[in-house]
């Protein structure tokens, strides 16, 4: 109703005598009111997170992402978490090589792959193998009887970017107490904790703690003998020329649960994401409204079905130039750059009126956009120089390359500033634009 009776006059275009800065106030206020109009769902958010709270507190998310992480160690849904080379030990040794290799003093021999389970681990069920043919070690110890064992095991099911939870070393040194003091009892504890923690959460499995210990202790080695299926495209045949679906455990319906948990915790309660998408919304309305407002309907009309060609262009660019990642995000720019300066120049020469206040429409059009695609640049060089440094650590990169490191990790807070910036530079200069174009002689 706001929109109907704000568009039905228009002093601007009447030529009626407005004072200086009525423009720009004018658009600073339509803006304010369409972020307002749309930021309610901050409040539904909020009370979202809230109620999350109220079910799982930050200390009760501790302790449970610490249960989870111990007891996940009896539940081998992978197998190559188990494999002797990927213990602790092993990782350790893995990182001492290749940091010598990025340093230039060594090679990363064929030992540091990730190996995988090397057979099926039921009937009908395919294991993509990982194993470098070429690597002695690897089939050495492949022909150990522990060369997968619970012993070996040093990951953690749950981790988190905002809270300190148990180390892999804590989780390893713990179960290899139990495991090699013989102590059935205390796997049989954190499987029953690890299964409450299901229960809370309604997380379904056809899992037997009684089962599970004892698949533990089988033998001396504490074996693996065969992985847990944990998603619904695990099948088995049911019956000659039929599948059925089979699982014992869904382990991402638990790895769901606890990021939506710990999103709603007040160290991860960040609404950055929400203020961009808000901000940009409403920015985007607020420019179409200020096109629209300023130029005359012809002039808007063509601008919107023109959008939609330099669109269709864009794409067709894109998908021609797969090989150059850059082509659309410096099209775009040049575009963005061009618009405006072309549709400048025609104001203060009195050119053809209409070519005018189009370009100026599509320049307005993509000013939002002008430092995404600066950072699209920018994230783009700074993947290459991944690609090329490959599996340097990340302070490298920050030493190396401080700026484009800066702004891959502040992308967001990048997006939330130009939103007041391009406010202003509308509010400001485009509408100083849209003066000297409404002066300009009707064709």
């Amino acid at each position: 109703m706001w929109c109907i009776f704000y568009l039905r006059n228009n002093a601007f275009k009447s030529f009626y005598r407005i004072r200086p800065w009525y423009l720009a106030k004018e658009f600073l206020l339509v803006f304010l009111i369409l972020l307002t109009s749309i930021s309610y769902t901050l409040s539904f958010q909020y009370g979202v997170r809230l109620h999350i709270r109220g079910i799982t507190g930050e200390q009760e998310m501790l302790a449970e992402m610490n249960t989870v992480n111990q007891g996940m160690v009896y539940v081998p849904t992978s197998r190559e978490n188990y494999f002797v080379l990927n213990d602790c030990e092993g990782r350790r040794l893995r990182e001492i090589e290749e940091e010598k290799y990025r340093e230039g003093t060594t090679q990363v021999t064929m030992d540091s792959a990730v190996i995988a389970a090397p057979k099926p681990d039921r009937e009908g069920d395919t294991v993509i193998s990982s194993i470098y043919l070429d690597s002695a070690r690897a089939r050495e110890v492949l022909s150990r009887p522990d060369a997968y064992s619970f012993l070996n095991y040093c990951t953690a099911f749950l981790s988190s970017y905002h809270y300190d939870v148990d180390s892999t070393e804590t989780i390893s040194a713990t179960n290899q107490r139990w495991l090699r003091g013989g102590q059935q009892d205390s796997v049989k504890q954190s499987i029953d904790r690890l299964f409450a923690v299901l229960v809370k959460y309604k997380i379904n499995h056809r899992l037997k703690a009684d089962s599970l210990t004892n698949a533990v202790f089988r033998d001396q080695y504490f074996t693996v003998s065969n992985r847990l299926p944990e998603s619904q495209y695990d099948y088995i045949a049911s019956s000659p020329g039929s599948l059925e679906y089979f699982f014992d455990f869904r382990a991402h319906q638990l790895s769901n649960v606890f990021n939506l948990i710990e999103d709603a915790q007040p160290a991860a309660s960040d609404y950055t994401e929400t203020w961009n998408v808000i901000g940009y919304t409403a920015l985007g309305f607020s420019v179409l409204l200020l096109c629209y407002r300023r130029f005359s309907k012809r002039v808007f009309l063509i601008s919107i079905v023109g959008s939609l060609l330099w669109a269709i262009l864009v794409g067709l660019v894109g998908v021609g130039s797969r090989g150059f990642d850059l082509g659309i995000p410096i099209l775009l720019l040049i575009l963005f750059l061009a618009f405006g300066i072309i549709g400048w120049f025609l104001v203060r020469s009195r050119g053809n009126k209409t070519a005018a206040g189009v370009l100026l429409c599509w320049h307005a059009y993509l000013a939002p956009f002008a430092v995404m695609l600066v950072v699209w640049l920018i994230s783009e060089y700074l993947s290459g120089q991944r690609s090329h440094y490959y599996n340097y650590p990340d302070e490298f990169f920050a030493k190396n390359f401080p700026f484009s490191t800066w702004v891959k990790n502040n992308v967001e807070y990048i997006f939330l500033a130009n939103i007041p910036a391009v406010v202003l530079y509308l509010a400001l200069a485009f509408n100083g634009w849209a003066k000297r174009w409404q002066a300009m002689p009707e064709e």
